[in-house]
């Protein structure tokens, strides 16, 4: 509900007060009505006790044994007179029969005879009934006398008839009788204040009974029963019409009480509530503007809750306004910090040479990916001399800026000892005495060192409590079997041993613990054996491409799992064929990519190498007229292996697969005939082997070629 704490407070207060109004009225109204039926009914009792007292009279009772017998004698002696219409129809009867005129002085008796004697009994036991008519508010009253072989009621004396011709159809004249019918409620066996229900009217009755002592006992004679009608309908309406009176009367206090409650809450607590919440928005606007921020008081006086809140509201001001302060500082700080950071990131990736190195006799390729700003990994390679390469890969322990500084440090002293000390063995064993000096942190480094002659392919290598590196050749992934030295910056004196290995044609690939030991959000370890797996489907590609996919798979193991630890690669190789790049379209390479094909192989036959100039114009024409990327690069490389060329075209541009091509056949010039797309044909018919790989967004088409090498 979209209301203020007001209208939610009152709504509230006015429903529990409808509510408990409610509940109220209708108890109210049931002990009303209660005893308003009891306070009716003893009233009654009261009555007819008053008319038995009154009856029990023995004059009383001959007077109404008399009336009772000047009815009743004629009603026996005709009782199957004819059914009437109205009361008119039954004068003109009775007048006939009985000869009475409806004017005289006897009045309209019915079945009584004329000379009733004790018409004046008749008026005083009217005028009884009728009193009791008055006591209680009833519509009629009246004596009868119950015959119940018939199942009648013979009228004898009614409270409003009074032997005059004052009559009408509703008047119960002498004589005349009342059938019970279905409906009516059963007259009971003789006796005191009994109820029943008369053509859907309720009645209390009292049976006149004349008890005459005898010598054989008491004899009980009937003389007739006393019949009050209670008006339940006017009852029912009194009694509605106090509920009518009793609601309105509830409504207007309850409307009081909540106009009432409305005002001791908006004073007692709305007003206060309004406060803290005005408070809290100012204060909270000027947080988020940035403006300037001061305490704001809510100025609740109570000492009740909201005054302890109000309290409370000041002492978070307070604290908000302390913590901003600080946030503001530290945030400064960190910003300063960020920036030296960044500078000190800078300088460290300036200490590093670059990623990409390729000469005439080695090929290398790295990449480096910190977990902190700055990391305590680090590669190098540089020339010993003009036949000696060096490669370096390091980590160093801990992390940030401390392991930054140390890791200059070490590489600095590596590459000096390295190109100053002929021994590998003696350049890190000064190395390590070094890097003890004034250690005060206890770092220390891991590192795998190989010097490499470009000419022999043998290698001298040391690793220094490093992960063994890797060897790589056609698709075959062998890790270097080398013995582990102690780590540098450990021990004091510790002789380092150097190992031999040949490297030849195989790649050699180095990496830090924060490959292998990558983990994902299942807390799965990268490992060696996925290390292996990735790298099995390096051997066609380029360093760089290598290197690519090896991060990928390791990007797409640990997900979005941050990294804790730096991730360096390096992956060398020594140059045993040939390479040649053209950046960008351009049929004058076709020209200058061959003369050089020609001259770097000059010792095959020239029949065989006319054949591969061939090949090398097809394809390079086929690449270079379908390819109008902006960027395109097409690399082409060949190296021979006793008498097999191995040819590779590497593009960046559209996937194409030449060897999905059908051949084509020549039958012949003729109209409309086009001397294109015959160039991957020929091709196909001159190569021995030739096959095609998508990796990335590269196209990778692999030719083997046999040929006669000269002399």
């Amino acid at each position: 509900m979209k209301l203020n704490i007001r209208a939610k407070i009152i709504l509230i207060g006015a429903g529990l007060s409808f509510l408990l109004m409610l509940v109220a009225l209708i108890f109210s109204f049931s002990v009303y009505r209660t005893k308003a039926k009891e306070t009716l009914s003893e009233s009654v009792d009261n009555c007819i006790n008053q008319l038995d007292l009154y009856f029990k009279d023995e004059d009383s009772l001959d007077q109404l044994n008399n009336l009772s017998d000047a009815v009743m004698t004629p009603y026996r002696n005709d009782p199957d007179e004819p059914e009437f219409k109205d009361v008119d129809e039954k004068y003109l009867y009775y007048n006939k029969k009985y000869g009475f005129y409806k004017n005289s002085n006897q009045g309209m008796l019915g079945l009584a005879l004329p000379t009733l004697q004790l018409r004046s009994s008749y008026y005083e036991f009217s005028s009884i009934l009728a009193s009791s008519i008055s006591a209680l508010g009833s519509q009629n009253s009246f004596f009868a006398y119950r015959d119940d072989e018939r199942s009648r009621l013979v009228y004898v004396i009614d409270s409003i008839y009074y032997l005059d011709d004052k009559y009408d159809e509703n008047s119960r004249f002498p004589g005349a009788y009342y059938t019970l019918s279905l409906g009516d409620g059963e007259l009971d066996d003789i006796g005191n204040y009994q109820s029943v229900s008369l053509s859907g009217r309720t009645y209390r009755y009292l049976d006149i009974i004349r008890k005459t002592p005898t010598e054989e006992g008491v004899y009980s004679e009937y003389l007739g029963s006393i019949f009050v009608e209670f008006d339940e309908h006017a009852f029912d309406k009194s009694l509605n019409d106090f509920l009518l009176t009793e609601f309105i009367a509830f409504v207007l206090a309850t409307v009081f009480l909540i106009i009432a409650y409305a005002i001791l809450v908006h004073f007692a607590l709305v007003k206060n509530i309004k406060r803290l919440d005005d408070t809290a928005r100012n204060f909270t606007e000027k947080v988020l503007s940035g403006d300037s921020l001061n305490v704001l008081d809510p100025n609740v006086k109570t000492k009740d809750e909201l005054g302890k809140l109000s309290r409370s509201f000041v002492t978070l001001e307070e604290e908000i306004i302390n913590y901003t302060d600080k946030i503001a500082t530290d945030a400064r700080e960190k910003e300063k910090m960020n920036a030296e950071l960044s500078i000190a990131t800078q300088i460290q990736l300036e200490e590093l040479p670059e990623r990409a190195f390729l000469d005439k006799n080695v090929k290398i390729n790295a990449s480096i990916t910190s977990a902190k700003e700055v990391g305590g990994d680090f590669y190098d390679y540089f020339y010993v001399d003009q036949n000696r390469v060096t490669t370096v890969i390091a980590d160093v322990s801990g992390k940030g800026i401390p392991a930054a500084l140390f890791m200059m440090k070490a590489k600095g002293l590596l590459k000096n000892k390295i190109i100053a000390v002929e021994n590998l063995s003696q350049a890190l064993f000064e190395v390590n005495n070094e890097l003890i000096e004034n250690n005060k942190a206890g770092l220390f480094v891991t590192a795998f060192v190989a010097v490499i002659n470009v000419k022999t392919g043998e290698m001298d290598c040391i690793s220094a409590g490093h992960e063994k590196p890797y060897l790589i050749e056609n698709g075959k992934v062998e890790k270097l079997n080398i013995n582990s030295n102690f780590v540098l910056g450990g021990f004091k004196n510790f002789k380092y041993t150097a190992e031999k290995v040949k490297l030849g044609k195989r790649k050699l690939f180095a990496f830090t613990d924060g490959l292998n030991e990558s983990i994902n959000a299942e807390n799965q370890e990268y490992g060696y054996e996925r290390v292996e797996a990735s790298l099995s489907a390096t051997d066609d590609l380029t360093l760089e491409d290598a290197l690519v996919k090896v991060k990928n798979d390791l990007k797409d193991f640990v997900g979005q799992e941050e990294p804790f630890d730096d991730v360096t690669l390096i992956m060398v190789e020594l140059n045993d064929g040939f390479e040649f790049s053209v950046k960008e379209p351009n049929y004058d390479a076709i020209e200058k990519i061959t003369d050089n094909f020609n001259e770097y192989f000059s010792t095959i036959q020239n029949a065989d190498l006319s054949r591969v100039d061939v090949i090398l114009d097809e394809m390079i024409n086929n690449y270079v007229s379908y390819e109008n990327k902006k960027d395109f690069v097409l690399t082409v490389k060949a190296n021979l292996v006793q008498n097999s060329l191995k040819l590779q075209f590497i593009t960046n541009g559209k996937e194409f697969d030449p060897l999905s091509q059908e051949d084509k056949v020549f039958d012949g010039l003729s109209a409309g005939t086009s001397l294109g797309g015959y160039g991957i044909t020929i091709t196909k018919s001159l190569a021995d082997e030739m096959t095609y790989k998508r990796i990335g967004d590269k196209n990778y088409l692999t030719i083997i070629k046999k040929v006669e090498i000269k002399g």
